[in-house]
């Protein structure tokens, strides 16, 4: 069996504040976001921003971290000063996935 050739997706990146990005409404069918929600200050006005951009049936790709419901994983989050070994598999994550963004907005 010949194995099919990589395909293509056409795509765009632009680079720039999420509160105002310079593209048409309703222009954009997909966007993606990775580990920014958590540092852009004012949240609503970015996301209404994505919904501005998005065609009637886009949709918004994201990957995020934040601070987690239960107050067990929250006190890890939170404590990095503790030297267990929870804590420091938390520190790890942060480094290796969250490019050492701590995990501290209740998203």
């Amino acid at each position: 069996m010949a194995s099919e050739k990589p395909r293509s997706v056409p795509s765009r990146l632009i680079e720039g504040p999420a509160e105002s990005i310079p593209l048409e409404d309703a222009g954009v069918e997909t966007v993606v976001s990775t580990w920014r929600l958590c540092r852009i200050s004012d949240v609503s006005v970015a996301l209404a921003e994505i919904r501005r951009l998005l065609k009637p049936d886009g949709q918004l790709l994201f990957v995020e971290h934040g601070l987690a419901p239960e107050n067990s994983v929250q006190r890890d989050q939170q404590n990095p000063g503790d030297k267990s070994e929870e804590t420091n598999r938390q520190r790890v994550v942060e480094r290796e996935f969250a490019r050492g963004e701590p995990f501290e907005r209740n998203v």
